[in-house]
């Protein structure tokens, strides 16, 4: 007897018709508790030490919207090393500048080859380490936001999907591409 096989959906064109989104609808589903209060002495990159490592040991978190985000949410977190967290830096101010001086020198670089947070839309991305969830909480280490940040998703650190350890950077590669401190 032979195994059958799985049905397929038929191809469809989900997108032929429609207009994209000019404007989007986000919501902030938790917020972050750090014991950085500005921004100097926070580190530029999640992970990275430097000059202020006694407030990269304190204690962070994340305390999620409960209306939004059910304990059962996120319990599955728990088995993960690294998580990825998308935020809205809402201290920074949006631009439209093109070119943006970057910490380690040299020429101003185009706004979308750096990290700079100041955008039109100032979205973070973060990975940081997951010390522990418990509840509506998640206790993380390893962060580069501020006290306040909202937080819009979380996603998981997942390495073989995440992880392109070979992969060129332009003009950080160029420059040495060595972590900046502090």
């Amino acid at each position: 007897m032979t195994e059958p096989k799985p049905q397929q959906r038929p191809w469809r064109d989900h997108t032929s018709g429609l207009d994209a989104p000019t404007a989007v609808e986000l919501y902030a589903i938790g917020t972050i508790h750090s014991p950085y209060k500005e921004r100097y002495g926070t580190p530029r990159q999640s992970g990275l030490r430097g000059i202020n490592d006694a407030a990269a040991e304190a204690p962070a978190w994340i305390a999620f919207d409960k209306s939004l985000v059910p304990a059962d949410a996120i319990a599955d977190l728990a088995g993960f090393e690294r998580i990825w967290l998308v935020t809205w830096l809402h201290l920074n101010r949006r631009t439209r500048k093109a070119r943006v001086k970057t910490p380690r020198g040299g020429p101003p670089r185009s706004i979308y080859a750096t990290r700079a947070p100041h955008r039109l839309n100032p979205i973070g991305l973060s990975c940081v380490r997951v010390l522990g969830v418990e509840g509506n909480r998640i206790t993380i280490g390893e962060l580069d936001l501020l006290d306040g940040t909202p937080v819009l998703d979380v996603k998981p650190y997942v390495p073989y999907a995440d992880a392109w350890p070979d992969a060129v950077a332009g003009w950080v590669t160029e420059s040495g591409g060595k972590p900046e401190i502090g």
